[in-house]
């Protein structure tokens, strides 16, 4: 919620000024000034983590591990995410129609709008996706840092990429990575995290303890009687045993 809100001004602001706001322009600068080829050559290869292709490699591993396994939870939900964020990130650069930085600060040119960026909208929402599968697959909450540390640095990474080559604004890249943070935490609202059992087979099994267990939490089975040993009475009017004697007259 707080990242779609976040979305949502930074879209206005950026509506309101046509497209060009001061200080993307001075970050713009700034970097082109102080740009060194060794920098430029390892983000060209850092930017790829929020491509395309890289979607696909991480979606195949996935399918692969659906098919193995047959858990097809994973692979269900990232994909979700990845599609969401290609279809939101495609449908505000049409609508927003924002133009890319000038061939001053563009390394290569690229004629779709830029905002907002694709790369940070992928990436935020596939490795974020990602992350919260694993988070919800691994016992205890000491996987959450660590994982959430990895997501940040990638995003953050690709995100600076996409301006050190110049092809974005900074607030592009922002409103990217917004937009696929908000992506993953939907889809993670809406399909879950998944930690490898079902709702239905959970509440089945809680149902069935439920009925073999009494209020006060012993176990109840069934209760056979058994029959004890019958005592017999004497009926009314039985002579007692004879003594043995025998009685002369």
């Amino acid at each position: 919620m707080v990242c779609a809100l976040g979305f949502a001004a930074l879209t206005t602001w950026v509506v309101s000024a046509q497209g060009h706001v001061a200080v993307d322009r001075n970050i713009a600068v700034s970097v082109a000034e102080h740009r060194s080829a060794s920098v430029t050559s390892v983000m060209s290869v850092v930017t790829r983590l929020g491509s395309g292709p890289a979607a696909g490699l991480v979606l195949l591993a996935l399918a692969g591990w659906a098919l193995r396994r047959r858990d097809a939870g994973p692979f269900l939900r990232v994909a979700a995410a990845v599609a969401a964020a290609t279809l939101s990130s495609q449908a505000f650069k049409h609508a927003v129609n924002r133009p890319r930085p000038g061939r001053t600060f563009a390394l290569e040119h690229l004629a779709s709008a830029p905002f907002p960026s694709g790369h940070a909208t992928m990436a935020a929402a596939l490795w974020g996706s990602l992350a919260l599968v694993i988070w919800g697959r691994l016992p205890g909450p000491r996987a959450a840092r660590p994982l959430a540390g990895g997501w940040a640095v990638i995003t953050v990474a690709v995100a600076a990429s996409r301006v050190e080559l110049g092809v974005h604004w900074t607030t592009d890249v922002i409103a990217g990575v917004l937009l696929g943070t908000a992506c993953a935490a939907a889809t993670a609202a809406v399909l879950g995290t998944g930690d490898g059992s079902s709702g239905e087979a959970t509440s089945s099994r809680a149902s069935a303890a439920a009925g073999n267990t009494s209020d006060d939490g012993h176990s109840r089975g069934h209760v056979v009687s058994r029959p004890g040993p019958v005592s017999r009475s004497p009926s009314v009017g039985a002579r007692p045993p004879a003594d043995g004697r025998r009685h002369l007259g």
